[in-house]
């Protein structure tokens, strides 16, 4: 009976690993910019917008010998980004723009935590709080995106947070890497 379970329980496991691996997420890069072909996710019929892309980014940090490693990746979630109707160029110029904008805020995590002044004490409260910090930025920034350009139809808006997010990086390029490590105080 429990080889049964066990084998089933594997099952499981296998088809579950077998649908993430069809669907990778994308990094990130200045190089790559999304295109029509990476929307997987089945539209949102009831939903008031023509596209939805997911974005986000994985977090993760240590201290060891008073040096502080943290890293960050932005990430497109494919399986879970869609469009419906018209694939236009400026609607997915758009879209590109929510996933810019995500790295925008990863590379602003960096450059906190890098400014940031730590005691061993405080360090993770610190690290949580600047995270907590850049999400709400992110959130923020996001929405007044949508919200100005009525979600890529005014296009002279667009235009304005087109430059402006390429202002932002432009800014922010010393935290591009995945990477950062910080000298901790003794």
């Amino acid at each position: 009976m429990k080889y049964l379970f066990f084998s089933i329980a594997l099952l499981f496991c296998i088809q579950a690993y077998a649908q993430v691996n069809r669907c990778d997420s994308i990094v990130w890069r200045a190089g790559r910019p999304l295109v029509w072909a990476d929307y997987k996710a089945q539209p949102d019929t009831n939903s008031i917008v023509a596209a939805y892309t997911n974005s986000g980014f994985i977090r993760t940090w240590s201290a060891k010998d008073y040096r502080l490693y943290t890293s960050m990746v932005t990430y497109f979630y494919p399986c879970v980004s869609w469009r419906k109707g018209e694939a236009s160029e400026r609607l997915l110029a758009h879209e590109q723009l929510h996933f810019d904008i995500t790295e925008y805020f990863k590379r602003m995590y960096f450059k906190k935590v890098a400014r940031a002044r730590y005691t061993p004490a405080t360090l993770p409260q610190l690290m949580d709080y600047i995270y907590q910090e850049v999400i709400a930025g992110l959130q923020v920034m996001q929405r007044e995106y949508d919200i100005q350009t009525k979600h890529s139809l005014d296009e002279k808006q667009q235009a304005i947070w087109q430059r402006k997010v390429k202002r932002l990086l432009n800014s922010t390029k010393a935290y591009d890497k995945p990477e950062l490590v910080v000298q901790l105080p003794r």
